[in-house]
C-alpha cells in the first residue's frame, strides 16, 4: 500500500490529486467560514460541487473501464460491510457542521479502510497460524514424498505448471494451485490435497521479505529446488536487490545434503548462485545463438514459430534429440529445461518426456494466444509485469510481419531502479512495436526517453481501455499482433471479442 502511495500517480493522487487538493482546501475554508456568514453560506454549495466532480470522474472511469475492482472474498466482503457500517454511523452523528463532516469522513475513508484491514488482520493471522501448524504436522506424516520447491522473480508459475504436466505423465503429483505461493496457500494445498497416494509435491514459493522462503521450506521440506531467475521485481518491498538474492537462495540453503539444486544459466544472478552452491546441482541453459556454452543441460538450435517452439538437447554430454512444445516465446525454453532435468532425475526417459511435453499449453494470462473475428492475434500476458517479462513479450512480436501493437501497464515495486527499467524496456519495445499504448502516466517521462533513444519509429499513446480496444477493432487486420502486458491492460483485452487459438 505504501509503495503504491509512494511510486504511482494513482497512489499519490489519493493525497495530492486534484480532488484531494480541493477537499483539503475546503476543510481549511470551513474554519475561515465559521467567522464569516457569507462564506459559511457558500460552503455547502462548494462541497456539493466537489462531490459532483467526484461523481462525474467516477462515472467516466466506469464508462472507460478504468475502474479496478477487488477480488471478492469473505474477508473483502466483511471489510466492505464494516466500512459501510462505520461510515453510516459516523455520518449520522455529524460534528460541527453536516457538510463539513460529510467532506471530512469521505476524504479520510481510505485511511479508515486501511485501519480496518489492520484490525481485521489480527483474527485473520491467528486463523492462518492455526492452519499452517496443522499443515506442518500433516506434511511430517508423509516421509517418502518428493517435494520440489520453485522460486524466482519471474517464471516460477509457468515452470510449476509445466513441471506438473510433465511429471503427471508418470507420477501422482500434487501442486500448489493458482497463486497459492504463500505459507497459508501452501497450507491449504497440503490440508486439502496431500495423501498417501501422492509421490511428488510441487511447491511454488513467492516472497515479500527475507525469511519467507526459509519458512515455507521448513513447512514442506523440499528435496529439490529450482531458482528460475532473479531481477529487481519487488525491490521496493525488499529494500534492495541483495535482499532479494538472499531471499531466493534460502530455498537452496534449506535442501538436505542429498538434495538437488537447479539454476537458470541465462540469468546472471542465478548463474552466480550455481557457482556458489556446494550441493549437488544442475545448470540449465538456453543457447539461443548456438555458442556452445557449457551447461549440464543445454538447449540449442532453438526455432520459434508463432505458436510453438522446437529445440535440441544435450544433458550431461548425452544428446537427447529434438523436442517440441506448443508455447509462445523463446524465453519459455528456460521454463521447460528444469522440468526436463527434474523428470530425468526422477527416472523418466526421453520418449516419456517428449510425449509429456506435447501436453503442455500456455499458462493462463501468460503469453496466452487469442484471435478475434479479423484473425488479429491477441497475446494475453496480463498475469504480471516485470522488466524481463515485458521485454520477452515484445521480442515475441518479431515473428509477425503485420502491425505490432504493445499495450503495457507501467511497472511498480521496482524501487530506485524504476526509472532506468522503464527507459530500457521502452527503448526495446519502441524498436519492435509500431504503436505503444500505456494505461497510465506512471514513469511516463522515462518511457518517453526510452522511445527517443530507440532506432525504430514508434507511436506512444496514453489511452483508456475503451480507447485501446476501439483502436484495435477499427485499425487491425489479419497478420497483426497485439500484446497485453500487466494487469491494467487486461481491461482493454476484456472489451474485445476473442477466441482461444485452437490446436495448442
Amino acid at each position: 500500500m505504501f509503495v503504491h502511495f509512494r511510486e504511482t500517480n494513482q497512489g499519490r493522487s489519493i493525497f495530492i490529486g486534484i480532488e484531494s487538493i480541493l477537499k483539503n482546501a475546503l476543510i481549511i475554508f470551513f474554519f475561515f467560514s465559521i467567522f464569516n456568514q457569507d462564506l459559511y453560506r457558500v460552503f455547502p454549495l462548494l462541497v456539493l460541487a466537489v462531490f459532483l466532480l467526484s461523481g462525474i470522474n467516477l462515472i467516466w472511469e466506469i464508462k472507460n473501464k478504468k475502474m479496478r475492482y477487488p477480488v471478492i472474498t469473505p474477508k473483502i466482503l466483511t471489510i466492505i460491510f464494516l466500512s459501510f457500517a462505520v461510515s453510516s454511523v459516523l455520518y449520522s452523528i455529524p460534528l460541527l457542521d453536516y457538510f463539513f463532516w460529510l467532506l471530512f469522513l469521505e476524504h479520510f475513508l481510505t485511511l479508515s479502510i486501511g485501519i480496518l484491514f489492520i484490525l481485521f488482520s489480527i483474527p485473520s493471522d491467528f486463523y492462518k497460524d492455526t492452519q499452517i501448524n496443522k499443515a506442518i504436522k500433516k506434511r511430517s506424516r508423509y516421509k517418502n514424498i518428493t517435494v520440489i520447491g520453485i522460486t524466482g522473480s519471474y517464471g516460477k508459475g509457468s515452470t510449476k505448471e509445466f513441471l506438473y504436466t510433465v511429471l503427471s505423465h508418470k507420477f501422482n503429483v500434487l501442486k500448489t494451485v493458482s497463486t497459492y505461493n504463500t505459507p497459508i496457500g501452501i497450507a491449504r494445498t497440503i490440508l486439502s490435497g496431500l495423501d498417501a497416494k501422492k509421490r511428488v509435491f510441487i511447491v511454488e514459493m513467492g516472497a515479500y521479505k527475507t525469511g519467507d522462503i526459509s519458512f515455507m521450506s521448513h513447512m514442506v521440506k523440499p528435496k529439490m529446488g529450482i531458482i528460475t531467475a532473479v531481477n529487481d521485481q519487488h525491490v521496493s518491498l525488499f529494500g534492495s536487490i541483495d535482499k532479494i538474492k538472499k531471499s531466493k537462495y534460502e530455498l537452496i540453503e534449506s535442501l538436505p545434503k542429498e538434495g538437488i539444486a537447479l539454476f537458470n544459466g541465462n540469468n546472471e544472478i542465478t548463474h552466480k548462485f550455481y557457482q556458489k552452491c556446494k550441493k549437488k546441482k544442475i545448470l540449465y541453459f538456453a543457447d539461443y545463438n548456438n555458442l556452445g556454452i557449457s551447461a549440464d543441460l543445454r538447449a540449442f538450435d532453438i526455432k520459434e514459430n508463432k505458436f510453438s517452439l522446437s529445440f535440441s538437447l544435450i544433458f550431461k554430454n548425452q544428446n537427447l534429440g529434438k523436442f517440441h512444445v506448443n508455447l509462445l516465446g523463446r524465453h519459455n525454453v528456460q521454463n521447460i529445461l528444469p522440468c526436463i532435468a527434474v523428470a530425468h532425475e526422477l527416472g523418466m526417459n526421453s520418449s516419456e518426456i517428449k510425449f509429456a511435453l506435447s501436453k503442455i499449453v500456455p499458462m493462463e494470462k501468460t503469453m496466452q494466444p487469442f484471435t478475434n473475428l479479423k484473425r488479429v492475434t491477441l497475446i494475453d500476458d496480463t498475469y504480471n509485469a516485470n522488466p524481463d517479462a515485458a521485454i520477452v513479450a515484445a521480442e515475441y512480436m518479431k515473428v509477425y510481419k503485420g502491425k505490432k501493437i504493445y499495450v503495457m501497464q507501467p511497472m511498480i515495486e521496482l524501487g530506485k531502479l524504476a526509472a532506468q527499467d522503464h527507459q530500457k524496456v521502452a527503448e526495446i519495445i519502441a524498436d519492435i512495436a509500431d504503436i505503444f499504448f500505456v494505461t497510465n502516466k506512471n514513469f511516463l517521462n522515462y518511457i518517453k526517453k526510452g522511445i527517443e533513444q530507440a532506432d525504430g519509429v514508434c507511436d506512444l499513446r496514453i489511452a483508456t481501455p475503451k480507447e485501446i480496444s476501439d483502436f484495435i477493432v477499427k485499425n487491425c487486420k489479419v497478420g497483426d499482433v497485439v500484446v497485453f502486458e500487466g494487469k491494467e491492460s487486461a481491461l482493454s483485452l476484456s472489451l474485445l471479442d476473442k477466441d482461444p487459438v485452437h490446436g495448442i
